[in-house]
């Protein structure tokens, strides 16, 4: 019954994620306490299940405009795709969105697609479940410009995790299997660049992680957007948005590095440490083994041209 009641809110675009994780959660809370399907709930959980239950009834009365701009394709000059991600320990979530910018220079901003999922248990630190909520952000926006089929001019990526945005933007450092493995999904189907930092205020993925109510929905920024998407030069006007970060000192997620050394023991008799003890300083040493070279290479140049002198009194005399 629990179940049914989840999976029975339609929403294939996922404009009421934010209400509907909520569900989720709880589900997750009742099955982790080991009880049976058949069994009654513990009145806590019960009570808990009937007041989300009961709040779903506005979204019965819930009306959003089936085009995505309100002036024809003819009169627009840009589009744009911002996507944002975000995560908790409950729940990680991601909302994608659409500014288009008209000849008049309206700026309008509409949700395309947004998506809420179950914290994976796999994920055992927040740095971890916000780089799945990076990846989750990727697959979404990916998803819709692949269905939108429009000439995009830019596409932007948000997120309120600057450890995240450091692995992302991060071209030096190497990082554990579970790291690299993600940071790489991300890497395929957007770029470092694309990437910026907010406040998590500004963040309207941040409500598809802790839930709110379906009275709250329709004035909140989950539907609306925020407010910097509505400015009209949106990529010069950026300059409070942070896009490259540095890895923090100390990340457990960052491979050591490791230097591989190779000791070779040499057959040939050497120069002992020993004879360098008979100098006062290091300068008499360099300049006594710059005399020893130079006497070595003249002697062997002299070998060679005594032998060479022996070649041709050999041939003149005919022997």
């Amino acid at each position: 019954m629990v179940l049914s009641e989840v999976n029975g809110v339609y929403d294939p675009i996922g404009l009421a994620a934010p209400v509907v994780i909520k569900g989720k959660m709880l589900l997750r809370e009742m099955t982790q306490d080991g009880a049976d399907w058949d069994e009654p709930l513990p009145e806590v959980l019960l009570s808990e299940w009937q007041k989300w239950r009961n709040s779903l009834s506005p979204l019965a009365s819930m009306h959003t405009p089936r085009s995505y701009t309100p002036f024809p394709a003819l009169k627009v000059l840009r589009r744009e795709i911002h996507t944002s991600g975000d995560a908790s320990n409950k729940a990680i979530g991601a909302a994608c969105y659409l500014t288009t910018v008209g000849i008049n220079e309206e700026v309008h901003v509409r949700l395309i697609l947004g998506k809420a999922k179950l914290a994976p248990k796999a994920a055992s630190t927040v740095p971890r479940l916000e780089l799945c909520a990076a990846v989750l952000a990727t697959e979404v926006e990916n998803y819709v410009r692949q269905e939108l089929q429009l000439e995009l001019d830019e596409s932007c990526f948000y997120c309120d995790s600057k450890v995240v945005l450091g692995y992302i933007t991060n071209r030096k450092r190497r990082f554990h299997t579970y790291v690299c493995n993600r940071v790489s999904k991300i890497h395929r189907t957007s770029k470092p660049d694309q990437w910026m930092y907010v406040p998590t205020e500004k963040n309207p993925a941040d409500q598809a992680t802790r839930s709110i109510l379906a009275t709250e929905l329709n004035d909140s920024l989950w539907m609306s957007g925020p407010e910097f998407l509505k400015q009209r030069y949106l990529s010069t006007d950026q300059n409070h948005i942070e896009r490259n970060v540095e890895l923090l000192p100390n990340d457990p997620e960052v491979r050591p590095s490791t230097i591989a050394c190779k000791k070779v023991v040499l057959n040939q008799t050497c120069i002992g440490v020993e004879r360098f003890s008979r100098f006062s300083s290091w300068e008499s040493a360099v300049r006594a083994v710059t005399n020893l070279k130079h006497i070595a290479r003249s002697f062997t140049r002299n070998n060679e041209l005594e032998c060479g002198r022996t070649v041709v009194d050999v041939k003149a005399t005919g022997r």
